[in-house]
């Protein structure tokens, strides 16, 4: 074997490897955009069947995912939205500690903290207020 053929080789790799992370990032993006449409249809309707899809849908990026706030936000919405939030929700949401005030908010907002909502929600900025008036969170917020 000469020695181009097994860079080749791995150049070849690389790159079929790269392709496999866009491919994952692509699906793990579309996931979440369909997951909160999918809970905002929920709150138009009412139907449960779509709590049960957009549960679905956060299982298949869970091994991506699992382990961002964001991820753990999301999946809490469905409990809350089930009407099964209990202590342990509770305490799971109370652990969890970021700075990053998106996800500060989503946090006091399922733990129903109207005032500290307010304030988060008031330091974020116009574009950040605009993003997250288009996701499911904000609907739980207007309901506070």
């Amino acid at each position: 074997m000469n020695w181009s053929m097994t860079i080749c080789g791995l150049l070849i790799m690389e790159h079929i490897e790269m392709r496999l992370i866009k491919i994952q990032m692509i699906l793990k993006l579309g996931y979440q955009h369909q997951n909160g449409v999918v809970m905002q249809a929920y709150d138009i309707n009412g139907d449960k069947k779509l709590l049960d899809i957009a549960e679905y849908q956060l299982e298949k990026v869970e091994d991506f995912e699992k382990d961002k706030i964001y991820y753990k936000i999301n999946m809490l919405q469905i409990i809350k939205r089930r009407g099964l939030f209990s202590n342990k929700e509770i305490m799971i949401l109370k652990g969890l500690n970021t700075e990053n005030l998106q996800e500060m908010f989503g946090i006091d907002v399922l733990l129903e903290d109207k005032e500290k909502t307010r304030k988060i929600y008031g330091q974020l900025n116009k574009e950040e207020q605009e993003f997250i008036a288009e996701y499911p969170i904000y609907y739980l917020y207007q309901n506070l």
